[in-house]
């Protein structure tokens, strides 16, 4: 199984990170999977619905519907080509 990673590019503590990462992991010869989602921030895939969670949306923290639900698709996708 590849190594999966899902990064937000408007995330400030990971940018840069894929690139990185995937070269890497290529340099390795790691099965890898590593993608950056440019509307994303940090922590786009947890959707608190709290007040909190929803004010850091201000700073890109926080759940983005559209990406979330690319990468859902795609970990779907890859468990029904694994099973």
């Amino acid at each position: 199984m590849p190594d999966r990673r899902q990064l937000g590019a408007k995330d400030r503590w990971t940018r840069g990170v894929a690139q990185q990462l995937e070269q890497v992991l290529k340099k390795a010869d790691v099965a890898h999977d590593v993608k950056e989602y440019p509307q994303a921030g940090h922590s786009f895939l947890n959707n608190h619905d709290t007040w909190w969670f929803n004010a850091l949306q201000v700073i890109h923290i926080g759940y983005h519907h559209a990406s979330a639900e690319v990468v859902a698709k795609s970990l779907l996708h890859s468990l029904t080509w694994i099973l």
